[in-house]
C-alpha cells in the first residue's frame, strides 16, 4: 500500500511543478498582450473550467 501513496504524492509533485511553471509562462505572456487579448485565450476558459472542478474536490486547498 505504501507504493501506492508513494506514487500519489510523486504524481502530486509533478503536477505541482506543472502548474507553478504554467503560472510562471502566464506571467510572462501577460508581460506582452493586454488584458483584453488574455481573456480572449481559449487557455484562460480551460484554466477557469479546471479551477471550477477543483472547488468541486473535497478538502482539496489552492495552491499557494
Amino acid at each position: 500500500m505504501s507504493n501506492l501513496a508513494e506514487t500519489i504524492e510523486q504524481q502530486n509533485a509533478v503536477i505541482r511543478i506543472q502548474s507553478e511553471v504554467i503560472d510562471e509562462l502566464f506571467i510572462l505572456l501577460l508581460q506582452h498582450i493586454t488584458a483584453e487579448e488574455a481573456d480572449r485565450l481559449p487557455a484562460i476558459e480551460k484554466i477557469n473550467t479546471a479551477a471550477k472542478l477543483r472547488e468541486k474536490i473535497p478538502g482539496a486547498e489552492p495552491y499557494e
